[in-house]
């Protein structure tokens, strides 16, 4: 046989994917040049790490805005990178949009773990649980226990030795008082 040949028509979507598919790789390359705030963020809670990542994300976008709005020619330098990170941090600082009237919480959780037999603590090192006015030994160093709601945690409350409580939990107990 003689070769047969065929033709067809790129549909949209296609024609996009090979047209712009570098883009994600430049986008990429600015996020990590010349540092990343990933990696610079040494994090292994999953939404501190998604955190970051929509931060350095929104970071690239917000200077690729400013240099097409600016109608700059894009600057690829680190340096021209961190100057704009240093002028971003500041307008985020100095935004006169933030809400400052938040500063309530801070004060009432200070009051709150200032008050008499509240506050998170953890227990000594090598010890499983309180009984009978004494930590037990155990043979791990840092022993963690599982909460109520399934969290492994090694925080109590100076209230009571004997329950430990997750992060929320805490909180939750914290504001009951």
């Amino acid at each position: 046989g003689a070769p047969v040949h065929k033709t067809f028509k790129y549909t949209q979507p296609f024609y996009y994917h090979f047209q712009y598919r570098h883009q994600i790789d430049d986008h990429n390359g600015k996020r990590h040049a010349p540092i990343s705030l990933e990696t610079t963020w040494g994090t292994q809670w999953w939404p501190h790490r998604v955190f970051a990542f929509l931060l350095a994300v929104t970071e690239v976008n917000a200077k690729l805005m400013i240099d097409y709005l600016s109608q700059r020619r894009e600057t690829d330098s680190p340096t021209a990178m961190l100057d704009f990170r240093r002028q971003l941090v500041r307008e985020l600082l100095n935004n006169p949009y933030r809400d400052n009237g938040g500063g309530e919480a801070p004060r009432n959780l200070r009051r709150r773990f200032s008050e008499p037999g509240h506050g998170p603590m953890q227990p000594p090192l090598y010890t499983r649980k309180f009984k009978n006015g004494s930590w037990l030994p155990s043979t791990t160093k840092y022993l963690q226990r599982r909460w109520k709601c399934k969290t492994k945690t090694r925080t109590y409350c100076l209230c009571d030795k004997t329950t430990f409580y997750c992060v929320p939990c805490l909180a939750a107990h914290l504001s009951e008082v």
